[in-house]
């Protein structure tokens, strides 16, 4: 009897739990997505996943159409006061080693619209004035954030029995073909502001570690991954000199839905 392995489908269907540090309260200018992590074993291996939560959809896909090759594609769609439409297609190749080692490359190009009108942040301050006292202060923010661009993804990883352990490395240049970020505070009754700031750069560069790993041998599986992300322009800024308002660490944790069909002769 040879037992053949006709095109394996992994179906991953995962609940995500998001923790945002920095600026999840205001708009944001780049999306902070969930890392594309398969780690590949064989050829016709497919990933599906995808995640809603309050305000946005998460997609994933990732595929493996000849020995060593895989190709991954990302979708974010965002839809409260801020509408956001993100896409990743990416292309690349994977590689095990012995002791079941694997690294996987991928080349990624990035497309990303986002804009907010009128999204406001309420805020109580307190402030001293002969004596202590709280001013409430509303900002009214207007940003239209459009960027492309491409990026390099490394993923360095061991397959254990019943577990997967990776880390995921990743590089982005993005060129901002569109970015404004207009915001008006009103700080209580007492008096206000009303500023239009710009980019350091249109060009902004983003680093991305992302240790990943996936538990379980049956049908479901626990999936989690911890993404910090960094950018270098971050810290600078002037007074219509603005750094990008992102969520610089994201938590996913997912419960995982694997099939695997084949077929004897």
């Amino acid at each position: 009897m040879i037992t053949l392995k006709k095109p394996g489908i992994q179906l991953i269907f995962f609940y995500s739990i998001i923790i945002l540090f920095s600026s999840c309260a205001a708009p944001t200018g780049y999306c902070t997505l969930t890392q594309n992590v398969p780690l590949f074993k064989s050829q016709y291996e497919f990933h599906a996943l995808g995640t809603m939560s309050f305000n946005h959809l998460e997609e994933q896909f990732s595929y493996s159409p000849f020995p060593n090759i895989g190709v991954i594609g990302n979708f974010y769609q965002r839809f409260d006061d801020e509408k956001s439409n993100t896409f990743e297609a990416g292309f690349g190749y994977y590689k095990l080693f012995k002791n079941d080692y694997e690294i996987e490359g991928y080349g990624i190009f990035t497309h990303s619209n986002n804009l907010a009108i009128n999204f406001q942040e309420n805020m109580t301050e307190a402030f001293s004035i002969a004596g202590w006292q709280s001013m409430d202060t509303i900002i009214t923010n207007n940003l239209t954030a459009n960027y492309s661009g491409a990026s390099l993804q490394i993923n360095l990883g061991k397959h254990f029995d019943g577990a997967k352990l990776a880390l995921c490395l990743r590089y982005s240049l993005f060129d901002y073909s569109n970015y404004n970020d207009h915001r008006y505070i009103r700080y209580g009754e007492r008096f206000d502001s009303d500023t239009t700031y710009n980019l350091n750069s249109k060009f902004q560069s983003f680093f991305t570690i992302a240790p990943t790993f996936e538990v379980g041998k049956g049908s479901i599986r626990y999936y989690g991954q911890l993404g910090f992300h960094f950018n270098p322009l971050y810290p600078t800024q002037s007074y219509y000199k603005t750094p990008l308002n992102f969520d610089q660490f994201l938590f996913t944790n997912a419960l995982v839905l694997y099939l695997d069909f084949k077929k004897k002769k």
